[in-house]
């Protein structure tokens, strides 16, 4: 999904929890929306190893030619992002016991990582995203 969909739709989600629950207040609105695109903020890192290159622009094109052939079948697997993995989400819910805005970007996080998903359903490609370190172990040793 584009970091466009995940700003649009995460200000929607973090706007509507406002509402709802407005103890969370502004700044964890806030932490929620930024935390619901910004998790793609891996992708980047990932250009920056593989390419060698800072540009962000550069980044950007490389991600959207590779979800393309990701949809289209020219791929076989999406490489391991691990700001988009359950043991990153549940480190983050584990620590947001002792540092409650912790919570706030774990839910925003949450709200990326099931938007993915609905899109890679969408698409029928859930082979293609490894959501757990573990399981990426694993499927590399085979």
């Amino acid at each position: 999904m584009y970091p466009s969909y995940h700003a649009g739709f995460g200000a929607i989600f973090a706007a509507i929890l406002y509402i709802l629950f407005p103890g969370i207040g502004l700044i964890g609105a806030c932490l929620i929306f930024l935390s619901s695109f910004l998790a793609d903020f891996d992708h980047y890192l990932i250009y920056v190893k593989r390419k060698k290159d800072l540009s962000i622009k550069r980044a950007y094109g490389y991600f959207v030619k590779m979800s393309k052939d990701l949809y289209d079948r020219k791929l076989k697997r999406a490489p391991l992002l691990f700001l988009h993995t359950i043991e990153f989400a549940a480190l983050l819910v584990i620590f947001s016991f002792a540092v409650h805005w912790l919570f706030y970007i774990a839910l925003g996080l949450l709200f990326h990582m099931l938007m993915d998903f609905i899109e890679l359903k969408k698409h029928n490609r859930l082979d293609i995203k490894g959501f757990s370190i573990v399981e990426d172990y694993f499927l590399k040793r085979k």
